[in-house]
């Protein structure tokens, strides 16, 4: 074959070629060999196809988090994504039946190679959106509430089937409970707390101006599944608790040790974290507090045994009707108490939100509960977090999964380190040396720099590792249409800045109980969570910072 001939031969439309071109752009390959009309019917469809995506590459990305938490528009962009997979495989795969054949024929398994690659590239980023849509909706499908509980004669027998007694699926629910929660200028102390009894302990400055109504209700689910939560609440606020459970290898049940109140006023976008200590005691309880009388006598007992006291006598004992337990084992006392929360997707938490609305004098309406291995996992799937460290420290940790090697974190100057989940979970566990007045600290720190890695760009980049780790340790009453608002309200608070209080044993009355846990004295809580959230909103809030904890000393 001469020159010539061979250049001919190379400017014709081989059917390679016109595949690959199609890749590009449906059509092209069809319109290069000769099919005009089917390459304008082909690419006509890809134009409108590429003028949508376009335009959802335009919207900002709370834009696209809040169209993609709905199941309506993730199975449209599902099957979207399937049929514009099929259009271009068809399209690439008929440009080369169509395509002239090349004389002398090409070597069968090039072609085939070929063939395969631009099956593979047409392919892949179809599947990558197909499986970030299918994580969706199973995220929701897994997590994320509806209006729907199973019946309680279900889940009654489904506890008893699996050996729950029955006196502990709870007592039943009253139709109605509501208590006034109003702190009053000074504190009635419990009997046998003389050293305290007359002394005033709250502050003028942090009394309650206002006299909130709180009725103590059940889960409050989502009726309208995508209801907004502008929507929903206006400009009031929103208050969100936030709790870590201890569940893992060696531990017969889990407890809540970290304990976080979030509230966020949806007006002024101003936010206060409150923590509570896990060590907390006598924690006034709502009216099925009465279940604990027997409980509550016998703690008794034993606290006047250990204090070398005669004991109380069980018919003239008088219940204080509070937690007869540190707080973090409310969950566990509570977790199957279906008969009193017939409508909360997990009791223990609902008893928990009620139990610390009540003594806060705050209305909380949702929880998140992420268990120690769903920590890790989001920690991890996020690429790690970076913390300002300021303690030197050196603990080992039983591990968050069975088989996995105790953790170990040895930090010996302070500085900002990078810490992947298994040991910020470590980090934040840590008591050794410190108090747990620390530890809560850097449980507030930890949400600051979750809160920063949790940007729109970040979520949707990482969606499928981060859907993973929700969705296998997480239990929320929070509704998904609430997500978009969430993130974009926290991506707007200016971290630094967030308001804190921890609540440990300095808000508490003198005395502690005969294990030297601290008591809870509610009214003094009460009337130092209304005083910091007035006094957020109007900005003169004297509460610490959060910069102040989590920053190196010259940049606070």
């Amino acid at each position: 074959m001469s020159e010539s001939e061979q250049q001919k031969v190379w400017r014709r439309p081989r059917p390679l070629r016109a595949a690959a071109v199609s890749v590009l752009l449906p059509g092209s390959g069809h319109w290069w060999v000769g099919r005009r009309r089917r390459a304008l019917v082909i690419g006509g469809v890809s134009f409108v196809g590429l003028i949508g995506a376009l335009w959802l590459a335009s919207r900002s990305a709370y834009d696209l988090l809040e169209w993609f938490v709905q199941p309506a528009w993730l199975w449209l962009v599902f099957w979207g994504n399937v049929a514009v997979a099929a259009l271009r495989m068809f399209a690439s795969f008929d440009a080369y039946r169509l395509a002239p054949e090349v004389k002398p024929p090409p070597s069968r398994w090039p072609v085939r190679a070929g063939l395969a690659a631009i099956a593979l590239l047409i392919a892949l980023p179809h599947v990558f959106v197909g499986v970030y849509a299918i994580e969706a909706i199973d995220l929701i499908e897994t997590v994320f509430v509806d209006d729907t509980v199973p019946p309680l004669a279900e889940r009654e027998q489904e506890l008893l089937a699996l050996g729950v007694d029955p006196t502990d699926l709870g007592p039943s629910a009253p139709r109605e409970t509501t208590t006034t929660m109003s702190p009053p200028a000074t504190f009635t102390p419990r009997s046998g707390l003389s050293s305290a009894e007359g002394k005033e302990l709250i502050p003028e400055s942090d009394l309650n101006p206002y006299r909130p109504e709180l009725a103590v209700r059940e889960a409050n689910l989502a009726n309208a599944p995508f209801e907004s939560i502008t929507d929903r609440y206006g400009d009031e606020r929103i208050t969100v608790l936030l709790a870590g459970g201890d569940a893992g290898p060696c531990r017969w049940s889990m407890r809540t040790d970290v304990m976080i109140v979030a509230s966020l006023n949806l007006e002024t976008g101003k936010a206060a974290l409150f923590s509570l200590s896990r060590d907390l005691v006598e924690t006034p309880l709502p009216w099925w507090g009465e279940f604990f009388e027997d409980e509550e006598f016998e703690r008794a007992v034993r606290s006047a045994k250990k204090l070398g006291e005669d004991p109380p006598d069980r018919e003239t004992f008088e219940p204080c009707n509070c937690f007869p337990n540190r707080l973090n084992a409310i969950w566990t006392y509570t977790n199957t108490w279906v008969r009193t929360f017939p409508d909360a997707p997990d009791p223990g938490m609902e008893a928990l939100r009620q139990t610390l609305s009540m003594m806060m004098g705050l209305d909380i309406q949702y929880y998140v509960l992420v268990d120690m291995a769903g920590f890790v996992d989001l920690i991890d799937s996020l690429g790690g977090i970076d913390l300002y460290v300021a303690e030197a420290m050196d603990v080992g940790f039983s591990p968050a999964n069975e088989g996995e090697d105790p953790v170990v974190v040895t930090i010996e100057d302070p500085g900002r380190y990078h810490f992947d989940g298994r040991t910020a979970l470590a980090y934040v566990r840590n008591r050794t040396g410190s108090s747990d007045y620390t530890r809560m600290e850097r449980q507030r720190c930890m949400i600051r720099s979750l809160a920063d890695e949790l940007d729109p760009g970040n979520v949707i980049a990482r969606f499928p590792a981060i859907a993973d780790a929700i969705k296998n340790s997480t239990t929320t009453n929070l509704p998904l249409s609430f997500v978009p608002d969430l993130i974009r309200a926290a991506a707007s608070l200016d971290a630094d800045s967030i308001a804190t209080v921890a609540f440990a044993s300095g808000y508490n009355a003198e005395e502690r109980d005969a294990w030297g846990l601290p008591i809870i004295e509610a009214d003094r809580i009460r009337g130092k969570v209304w005083s910091v959230l007035n006094q957020i909103d109007d900005g003169s809030a004297d509460a610490e910072p959060l910069a102040n904890q989590c920053d190196p000393p010259e940049a606070g």
